[in-house]
This record gives C-alpha cells, sequence and structure tokens, in this order.
C-alpha cells in the first residue's frame, strides 16, 4: 500500500509500505476520504520525529470502509462504512469507561503514535470504528473524526439556541465548522476571521454578519454597533491571543464561550473582564467517543453536509501539493480521496 512520509520540514513523500494485517480485536480500514488537520500542519512545518516510537505517517482524520477484521470482531465487518475515532486508549480505565478516551493515560494518537490516515490503509481497534449513516458522505466521516466532533463537544458545552447571537473567531476548517453548525441551531452569527476564500465559505453556510480583520482594526467595535450589549455566545477556534482578548470584549453580560484554538501559550485574558461581566468560558478539547450517536444523528436530520466545506481535493500520489495548499491558509478544508471501489 501507499503511505505519506513526512521527510523534512514542509516535505511530504508518497512511498510503499506492507499491507497492514488485523489482530484480534483490530479492524483494517481502506481510505475513502482523509482530512487534513492545523494539528497535522504543526508537525508538517517542523523537523521529522526521532522517537522511534512515534510514526511519520500523519493524519488523524480518517474514514473509509472496513476491509478485514481480526479475531473476535462483531460489531463491524467487511464492507461497512466508517469514521474512526483518532485516539487508541486501554478501554479499561475510569476516563475510558467514561468515554473519554482521549484523557486515557495510555492513550495513543493516529499521526503520532500511531500511522496516520494520509495512507492507503489504516489498522484500528474495532470499538474505535463508528458506523457511518447512509445519510453520511465520506467527507463528513472525515470532519466528525476531528472538526465536526471537536465543535460539537464545545458547542454543546455552551448550549446554543435561536434566542442567541454567536460570534466565531478564526475561519479556518473548525471555525467554518462552527459558523455551519450554530447556523443548524438557528443561532446567527458573526464570523470574524482573514482571507478571502474562506470569508466568502462562511458567507455561503449561512454566516449573518462577515468581519475581514485585515479591513477591520476594531472587529469588537463593529459587534457592538450592531449589538451594544455583546453577544451571548462566542466560539474561538485560532488560539490567537488577540482574538481571545476580543473574544471577552464582545460578550453580554452572562456570556458565554467555548474555546478550542491552540498552539499559543502567550497571556491573553485578564481574569476581571471575566469576573466583572459573570462569563462562564470553556476550555475544550475532542469529541467524548459517547458523543458520537448524538453527532451523528444531528446532522442527518439536519442534513448538515460537511462537503460544503471542502475546497481542494487531491489524490495520495499529490500528497506534496495537498499539504502546500493547506499550508497557505487560502483554503477551506483540504482532503485525499480515494475513489470509492
Amino acid at each position: 500500500m501507499r503511505i505519506v512520509e513526512h521527510v523534512a520540514p514542509k516535505r511530504v513523500e508518497v512511498k510503499q509500505a506492507p499491507d497492514p494485517a488485523p489482530g484480534p480485536g483490530q479492524v483494517v480500514v481502506a481510505m475513502r476520504v482523509a482530512g487534513i488537520c492545523g494539528s497535522d500542519l504543526h508537525v508538517y512545518r517542523r523537523e521529522p520525529r526521532k522517537n522511534p516510537e512515534h510514526t511519520h505517517v500523519p493524519g488523524h482524520e480518517p474514514c473509509g470502509v472496513v476491509e478485514s477484521v481480526g479475531e473476535g470482531v462483531t460489531n463491524v465487518r467487511p464492507g461497512d462504512r466508517v469514521t474512526v475515532y483518532h485516539y487508541q486508549s486501554c478501554g479499561l480505565c475510569g476516563r475510558c469507561r467514561e468515554g473519554n478516551w482521549m484523557w486515557c493515560s495510555q492513550i495513543r494518537a493516529y499521526g503520532w503514535h500511531v500511522q496516520g490516515s494520509c495512507a492507503d490503509k489504516i489498522v484500528a481497534d474495532a470499538r474505535n470504528c463508528l458506523p457511518l449513516p447512509k445519510e453520511l458522505s465520506y467527507a463528513d466521516g472525515a470532519f466528525i473524526a476531528c472538526g465536526a466532533g471537536t465543535t460539537w463537544s464545545a458547542l454543546r458545552k455552551v448550549r446554543p439556541t435561536a434566542e442567541d447571537v454567536a460570534v466565531v473567531f478564526g475561519l479556518g476548517p473548525i471555525g467554518l465548522v462552527g459558523v455551519a453548525m450554530l447556523e443548524a441551531f438557528g443561532t446567527p452569527v458573526i464570523a470574524v476571521g482573514r482571507r478571502a476564500g474562506r470569508l466568502a465559505v462562511a458567507e455561503q453556510l449561512g454566516a449573518d454578519l462577515i468581519i475581514d480583520i485585515d479591513q477591520d482594526e476594531d472587529p469588537v467595535a463593529t459587534v457592538q454597533r450592531h449589538f451594544p450589549q455583546g453577544v451571548p455566545l462566542a466560539y474561538e477556534t485560532s488560539g490567537s491571543p488577540v482574538a481571545q482578548q476580543q473574544m471577552i470584549r464582545c460578550l453580554s453580560r452572562g456570556g458565554r464561550a467555548a474555546c478550542v484554538g491552540i498552539g499559543n501559550r502567550e497571556p491573553a485574558i485578564n481574569l476581571g473582564g471575566i469576573t466583572g461581566k459573570q462569563l462562564t468560558l470553556h476550555g475544550s478539547f475532542v469529541m467524548n467517543a459517547g458523543e458520537y450517536d448524538a453527532l451523528s444523528t444531528f446532522m442527518v436530520r439536519k442534513n448538515l453536509n460537511m462537503d460544503r466545506l471542502v475546497t481542494h481535493r487531491f489524490g495520495i500520489e499529490q500528497a506534496q501539493e495537498a499539504f502546500e495548499m493547506a499550508d497557505t491558509g487560502d483554503c477551506a478544508k483540504v482532503v485525499l480521496e480515494w475513489p470509492d471501489e
């Protein structure tokens, strides 16, 4: 089979590797769509890892078809369409029993500890294989593995309604999923970001107000012109200290926010601004495995089509071109695709 290997800063190569075989309790999944995530780009820009326990095959947004199953597997069978939860865990500890596999002390992440999804096939634990409803596309499944799952978990913490107005900071794929999902909740959305292509996608997804931070010197003032008391809800996806500060200023008294942006460790938020307004801020990581059924049902019921966010599609042999495009930021979602045989 073919794999995409990270060989140097901003360089990947397509190589041959042996076809995998499933062990007991395992499944081989043939990829149909594998998304490229911002966290994949953090790795792509650096020197390849030296630790032999870490894989050089990136990707943690897998969706495909079960090719073969190992001994003892009963929940899926060959031919099933599945998305794959992107953290392997022990399955036995208290965190795992809660569904919080991502907090297990024995965590193994795709594209980091385990061969990633930028390959023709991956090996997954059977319980990580989540059945993809027939109404959802392979691209939907790849989004569920990370971007849609992360957003779903975050927004459930702040409980958006049609009576709210939400401001979304950052219009990369995660922020754009936030726009789409908030619209599905019936929540009017203010989208704050940059780059014409991403702003256009936010508008197509139904954002009610678009703020281009490269053209608007004070996005908070623009929000306050429309909503003098501030807005009750915010979703921060950029990780930018400036955006985090603006988020606090945009929120109304008693407002609530979910923050998923990572990658920047600079101090950003004055707690006095939170206390005076009695704000509720939720940090949110990724989806609890137990949230999947509710998310997939919501996507089907609301016809929440994530293909609308895919602006560039490449075959695996074009992996370098795909990573280069994703790295420019002049795109929404970039995916690798395989034919559905």
